[in-house]
């Protein structure tokens, strides 16, 4: 097999080796098919995305989730939830709400984890809007 050619290759090897608990492999096999895909092999791109979440690094992260939901397929909801996610936890609440309800309007309402997702933001927003008023006027 010559290495670059088979993005679909390097993506099956990526799964296998986080299965098997070795992210930086996985990592290196998913970045070898995003470039051989010239960046349009989005699971590639997308499981970029949770491992640097899972990394903690949720700017990047987050830029790979807009990244994949911006391509068709099944992991368009997800990214979108996943870009919520990230968002949300860099502080920028109105824009993870926006993200979670696309991620429901793309997944026709079944993805539980936008819903749950969703509430809470906006659960968050409301107590958060409710402490400044409370901030402000003491």
């Amino acid at each position: 097999m010559k290495q670059g050619n088979y993005p679909r290759a390097s993506y099956a090897l990526g799964v296998a080796l986080e299965d098997q608990h070795q992210p930086a492999e996985a990592r290196a096999a998913y970045e070898q098919a995003v470039i051989a895909s010239s960046r349009n092999f989005a699971p590639a791109i997308y499981k970029l995305g949770l491992l640097e979440a899972k990394a903690g690094n949720f700017g990047k992260a987050a830029a790979l989730f807009k990244e994949a939901a911006a391509r068709d397929g099944a992991h368009v909801a997800a990214s979108h939830n996943n870009l919520g996610v990230m968002l949300a936890q860099l502080g920028f609440m109105k824009e993870a709400e926006k993200e979670f309800v696309i991620a429901l309007k793309a997944s026709n309402g079944r993805l539980g984890d936008a819903t749950h997702n969703l509430n809470l933001c906006r659960s968050l927003t409301a107590a958060s809007i409710r402490q400044e008023y409370k901030m402000s006027t003491n």
